[in-house]
């Protein structure tokens, strides 16, 4: 299974295992915490990818397109480096493509200097569900006021 697994990688590219009797969240919690960035480079639109906002709650630094939700949870330049959007059009062009991977290359090491406490912060004070229920609330409390949606 391992092989399968490893087969075509390339060399800097390791598959991590589970170790034994160790949950799967504390892992995940482990590695992102460990990650110098979280690389997200979705071409698909995800309305709130939550290993984005799970990374920056371990102060991980994120890298990602300009697409769908994560423009909304990533501050470009405090928490993270956004790239211009990409599609799946672009990765079949193989000169879009190559720019696609050297803005990657290039936001990978801007989001790498960025400080990880600041993006932690971000991610408990902003993302978490006490912010969103509160924002919850004071919307309902606005249209039963009669505000607008």
């Amino acid at each position: 299974e391992r092989a399968f697994l490893t087969s075509g990688l390339p060399p800097n590219v390791e598959v991590v295992e589970l170790p034994e009797g160790t949950s799967h969240h504390v892992a995940k919690r482990d590695l992102m915490a460990k990650a110098a960035v979280l690389l997200h480079p979705a071409t698909y639109i995800d309305a709130c990818p939550r290993t984005v906002i799970e990374a920056q709650a371990c102060g991980t630094p994120i890298v990602a397109f300009k697409r769908g939700g994560t423009p909304e949870i990533v501050v470009d330049g405090e928490t993270g480096s956004l790239v211009p959007t990409a599609t799946p059009f672009d990765i079949d062009d193989p000169e879009r493509k190559d720019a696609l991977v050297t803005q990657l290359a290039g936001a990978v090491e801007r989001a790498a200097l960025i400080d990880r406490s600041v993006v932690r912060k971000y991610a408990l004070s902003d993302l978490g569900a006490d912010r969103m229920a509160r924002d919850y609330l004071l919307l309902y409390e606005s249209l039963i006021a009669g505000g607008e949606w």
